[in-house]
């Protein structure tokens, strides 16, 4: 399948959102998506659509060669210059001021047309006087207009590319009745400066050519197309709109001089784009909004919003940016639930990024700033969050205890201040805890209670979310309907541009489809959640993935792959303090040495064992596959070594320290072999 847009570089935001989720969902299917823009101006949207995926290609057009150019020349004027000699001074002439650009010499030999009789003449062509650019060339055509029909094409500039006739007089009287436009658009058609799009319901029109309309727009002054922006506006405003024109009247009154009609219809846009999850629209809006704002407060409000939207798309050093001037702010101002409020999602940015030392440390830190911040009983919502995020952190760490205490406090503290949103979060990282200690069941009532509360929500994000943590306890215990979940859950975050979510269905994707022994599809689900939790910058994520890499590369036996892989992500589980991820950092060793030709199965048996005990310590189970692994270690392991060797290497593990098995293992990869 070929899917081909055109003119690209026009694409609306909420556009290129679906775009770019198509352009990853592609990955595995035979489809072309092709897409022609021309490079962006400044104030456009750079057309980034699959930039970064390995399955993404860019051609750049350049001019033509001057071979095919002149052919294009000669076929448009052969009929037309029978004498040879002025046809090669015609080439020659225009070739030289078109630099290649097909569009140019179009209109050039159009102009030539029009202005020069004596075509085959060649000192008439030398006495030619040629428009100095491109621009100027179409200046000159619309100076041969008359004067309403160049106020018609100035009118409908405003309106942009694409118009419907009845704009025009709707919000530009002056220009005559509708009668009357309908006949000079009719004759603008003729000059193939204007097309008709559309007859049915209603004419439409387009400028033929994009830079036409560019440059009919950029000839009026400055003021003259702030006022018509308004008139516009307000005209769309008195009209029986769709909702969805929010975003045009925020187009037209942003390019206003009406600053209270700029901030409210850039704020309504905002909100409206923030809560469709159509990410760059509301980025752009907000950063529209914010030099307009003259209150610390409105500004801080904004500049955490701006950080949540980024957040979502992933990029965390925005994200931060925007808090850490909410937060300046809100010192400024002495407001210390702003403050709070800007706290505690810089917190929520270091757990993400896998800094669970300073995430407890930041916790400290606000402790200590308990006087310039709201107490726990005023301020319910925010202080959950920190719980959460600090609860969130111990898991991470396989502090489980400690961990359910903090989440429970948070749960009490989000019911308490009504913040169903903050409860959803707090039952699914219970779940979490409970999941990891095994505990099924529990798990399982979690999810379910957090799914309810995001569909009573209508949150599509939050119910992709439950939707993914309910597939892996369904799949703890066995039942085979966790793909089907995992899947509903990528279409809802691909939909939503949650890169996030993405990473973390496709890596249970991958995860399902390994235990099914489908391992070219397993890897594919891997690859693209790698890349996604790299560009995220998710330490604790891409050790996971690393680790599911190396699994799936011992399933399929090529074992010097996949102590690498294992390797590489112990090292940056130990670096972060993923105990989790550490285990099975060494679990994976452990599947290497038991079960490649030639490894140390005495060393696999101590690995294994180490992961036992410290699992044992934790009150935590492996997950399905994982367990799997470790019963294949231990049986290869038993079925190689006689009971004594046995035995006494697995008492070696149980009496090893975590943190002496990790730097065994390090050590030993300094002189491993690349992966293969």
């Amino acid at each position: 399948l070929l899917l081909v847009l055109e003119d690209s570089q026009w694409l609306d935001n909420l556009s290129h959102d679906l775009l770019e989720a198509m352009g990853r969902a592609l990955w595995t299917l035979p489809v072309l998506l092709l897409l022609a823009y021309r490079p962006p101006q400044p104030d456009q949207r750079l057309v980034s659509i699959g930039r970064g995926l390995p399955h993404f290609t860019e051609l750049v057009l350049g001019e033509l060669a001057a071979e095919e150019a002149e052919q294009l020349i000669r076929s448009r004027m052969r009929e037309r210059v029978k004498n040879k000699a002025a046809l090669e001074v015609l080439v020659r002439q225009v070739l030289s001021r078109t630099q290649g650009n097909p569009f140019y010499m179009e209109e050039l030999l159009t102009y030539l047309l029009e202005h020069t009789e004596r075509l085959n003449d060649v000192a008439a062509l030398a006495e030619v006087r040629w428009p100095l650019s491109l621009e100027s060339l179409i200046l000159s055509r619309l100076d041969q207009l008359g004067e309403r029909e160049q106020l018609t094409l100035k009118v409908a500039s405003i309106i942009g590319r694409s118009f419907q006739e009845s704009w025009l007089w709707g919000y530009y009287p002056a220009l005559g009745t509708p009668e009357a436009v309908q006949t000079m658009l009719a004759a603008l058609t003729q000059t193939t400066l204007l097309a008709q799009e559309q007859a049915e319901p209603e004419r439409v029109y387009l400028f033929r050519q994009v830079l036409t309309q560019e440059v009919t727009y950029q000839s009026l002054a400055a003021a003259t197309r702030s006022l018509l922006h308004e008139q516009l506006a307000h005209f769309l405003e008195s009209t029986s709109l769709p909702p969805s024109s929010l975003d045009l009247l925020a187009y037209h009154y942003a390019r206003s001089e009406n600053l209270d009609k700029k901030r409210e219809l850039l704020w309504q846009a905002g909100e409206a784009a923030q809560r469709a999850y159509a990410n760059a629209a509301a980025c752009s809006y907000y950063e529209q909004l914010l030099p307009l704002l003259d209150t610390p407060e409105a500004q801080g409000d904004l500049r955490r919003r701006l950080g949540d939207v980024a957040e979502l798309m992933g990029e965390y050093e925005s994200a931060e940016t925007h808090y850490q001037a909410a937060l300046a702010l809100a010192e400024a101002a002495g407001d210390g639930l702003a403050r709070l409020r800007s706290q505690w999602r810089l917190g929520q940015l270091l757990e993400k990024r896998g800094a669970y030392e300073a995430v407890l440390r930041w916790r400290e830190q606000l402790h200590q700033q308990a006087a310039l911040l709201p107490s726990v009983t005023t301020a319910h919502a925010e202080w959950s969050q920190v719980r959460l995020i600090t609860g969130r952190t111990l898991t991470r760490q396989g502090a489980y205890e400690a961990a359910w205490a903090e989440l429970e406090e948070g749960l009490a503290l989000a019911r308490q201040g009504g913040n169903q949103d903050a409860v959803a979060l707090a039952l699914t990282y219970l779940g979490n805890v409970a999941l990891y200690q095994g505990k099924y069941e529990a798990a399982r009532g979690l999810y379910e209670e957090s799914l309810r509360h995001r569909q009573a929500l209508g949150d599509k994000r939050g119910i992709a979310r439950a939707l993914n943590t309910l597939g892996n306890v369904i799949g703890a215990q066995g039942e085979a309907a966790e793909c089907a979940l995992y899947e509903e859950a990528l279409a809802l975050q691909r939909e939503l541009g949650d890169k996030w979510g993405m990473a973390a269905s496709l890596t249970n994707l991958g995860v399902f489809a390994q235990q099914q022994e489908e391992y070219e599809e397993a890897d594919s689900f891997y690859e693209e959640s790698l890349l996604l939790w790299r560009e995220l910058g998710e330490k604790g994520n891409i050790a996971l993935l690393l680790n599911n890499r190396g699994s799936l590369a011992s399933s399929q036996g090529a074992y010097a792959r996949a102590r690498v892989l294992h390797t590489e992500g112990l090292a940056l589980a130990r670096e972060i303090g993923e105990r989790r991820q550490i285990l099975y950092g060494l679990l994976g060793v452990a599947v290497v040495e038991t079960g490649a030709p030639g490894g140390n199965m005495v060393r696999g048996t101590r690995l294994a064992s180490v992961v036992d005990q410290v699992l044992r310590q934790m009150g935590a189970v492996l997950e399905p596959l994982a367990e799997n692994f470790m019963k294949q270690t231990i049986s290869a392991a038993r079925t190689a070594l006689d009971e004594e060797t046995f035995v006494a290497a697995w008492m070696e593990g149980q009496s090893m320290t975590l943190e002496d098995a990790v730097a065994v293992v390090l050590a030993d990869a300094n002189h491993s072999p690349p992966a293969g």
